[in-house]
């Protein structure tokens, strides 16, 4: 079998327009290029990590998560994949492992435990709410009552609000900290991520129309404040949960960039306190969840409540913070040219599904994912070719290899070995993959093998070049060349041969 190098490039650039975003995203090749961004990150501070990834495409699939050691992300997650173009959808992979790097420097994962025992045993962390308003002073008696009563049902539901509520400004404050500390590509895909997370939201109106949990929409609303300093109020909606959502943005603007986790719980303690009118239905289901052995409530708040990467379940301290604050309007500016990019990606696309008109009368399609006309430059758009070339030239040598090995077995079926061979089977087995650590090995015994290789190459083929001409005869009086050996004779010959 004989192949051209312009053909093999021809095929490579044949299984590049054929990869998939699968193919692409969840490789070996891209978690290593993950992994590497997320060392330079974390080990900056003296941190290890490493990067997995794989592809899960269900709607309730996880994002992402880490022990502090190994960041898992899911390459096909909605957040993700919801991006236009195949550069924005590598930027908001990027700003995932960097959401996921800032747990990991910091997080305080002791006092995140600590505070969530505290309220877990009946108590608030680090201290009992102060300086209230007469709305949370009578949400704090309430509360007070049920948890000296041991009320089972109404401790659970007060964690898992509080523990969102903390989770949603824990986010805001590491990627505050990340956006400061790297302003390229892991910030651009942290800020990605954010504007798409808020417009992916459901709107109040559908979540009153689905029958969510009251607590459920007035966290996402809160949570859509917190990603983006703003709220999509599209529907027009005017009532009581976009009040309290006013109370409590103070909170999350003084306590999410504070570098005292500390100031989050208190913050987390008092915005409970003004969500507790909306609990009720809640606590109810939690009731009956208890009472059968089930835990119906807790799955269904989960679905309803805007789906963000757990926080990570381990002992550990945070990286010292530095002297001021991340702002909640520090990054505006960059969320406003991106927020743009998005608008034209997204409506470019649209238009191009009609672009074209068929014969009978029907639009077509035609686009590239890649196209850049919005001015767009995206920060992996350079390694995510050069992984796309690596992925393409491996998937091309393999199917030649396939190939080979098809053509080599049918040229072995044909070969006659005689009768004394007669009946016997002949298997031509070839590697189509090899593993780097054969690779590695042979690079360190090739070197001398090779020398070998090629004196015994040019020995055999003087020894079949001879035998094709009919041999070599030396020793003549007369011939094409002089032999050196044989150059001085005492018979009176030259010592000529015919080669």
């Amino acid at each position: 079998m004989r192949t051209s190098h312009t053909a093999i490039r021809r095929r490579i650039a044949d299984e590049k327009g054929k990869l998939t975003d699968e193919q692409l995203f969840a490789s070996p090749q891209f978690a290593a290029y993950l992994t590497d961004i997320a060392e330079a990150a974390t080990g900056r501070y003296r941190r290890k990590s490493s990067v997995k990834t794989y592809w899960d495409a269900l709607p309730n699939a996880d994002i992402a998560h880490t022990d502090s050691r190994t960041i898992t992300v899911n390459a096909g997650n909605f957040l993700t994949r919801s991006f236009p173009t195949r550069s924005l959808k590598a930027d908001s992979l990027l700003g995932i492992v960097g959401h996921e790097c800032g747990h990991i420097l910091f997080s305080d994962f002791t006092m995140l435990e600590t505070y969530h025992q505290a309220l877990s045993g009946g108590r608030f962390y680090p201290r009992e709410p102060k300086g209230l308003s007469p709305k949370q002073e009578r949400s704090l008696d309430e509360i007070k009552e049920f948890l000296e009563e041991k009320d089972e049902a109404v401790t659970k539901a007060l964690c898992d609000i509080a523990h969102s509520l903390v989770n949603m400004m824990e986010d805001v404050y590491i990627e505050g900290r990340m956006c400061d500390a790297f302003p390229g590509g892991l910030k651009t895909g942290i800020l990605l991520n954010g504007l798409r997370f808020a417009e992916e939201m459901a709107s109040v109106t559908e979540e009153i129309e689905k029958q969510h949990h009251e607590v459920a929409i007035v966290a996402n609303l809160l949570i859509q404040y917190a990603k983006t300093g703003d709220i999509n109020n599209l529907d027009g909606y005017k009532g009581p949960y976009l009040n309290t959502v006013y109370e409590c943005i103070p909170y999350i603007d003084d306590a999410a960039y504070d570098d005292d986790a500390k100031a989050r719980f208190d913050a987390a303690n008092k915005m409970l306190l003004l969500l507790w009118p909306y609990m009720e239905s809640y606590i109810r289901q939690v009731k009956e969840d208890i009472k059968n052995g089930t835990d119906t409530a807790e799955a269904e708040l989960g679905g309803q409540l805007a789906r963000t990467a757990p926080l990570p379940g381990r002992a550990g301290r945070p990286i010292p913070g530095k002297k001021g604050k991340h702002g909640s309007g520090d990054d505006e500016d960059d969320r406003s040219q991106l927020q743009q990019v998005l608008d034209y990606e997204d409506g470019r696309l649209d238009l191009e599904k009609t672009d074209e008109i068929g014969e009978d009368g029907d639009g077509g399609t035609s686009h590239t994912s890649d196209y850049a006309g919005s001015g767009y430059v995206s920060q992996a758009a350079e390694d995510m070719e050069r992984i796309m070339a690596q992925l393409a030239e491996e998937a091309a040598y393999a199917s030649y290899e396939q190939e080979l090995s098809e053509e080599l077995q049918a040229e072995s079926e044909r070969i006659r070995y005689g009768n004394a061979h007669r009946g016997v089977h002949v298997n031509v087995n070839r590697m189509s993959y090899v593993d780097p650590a054969y690779m590695e090995a042979y690079r360190k015994v090739a070197p001398p093998l090779l020398l070998i290789s090629k004196r015994l190459q040019k020995q055999v083929s003087q020894i079949l070049k001879d035998y094709k001409e009919g041999g070599k005869l030396d020793n003549l009086p007369l011939g094409k060349r002089i032999s050196v050996r044989n150059a001085v004779r005492n018979d009176g010959r030259q010592g000529c041969s015919t080669s």
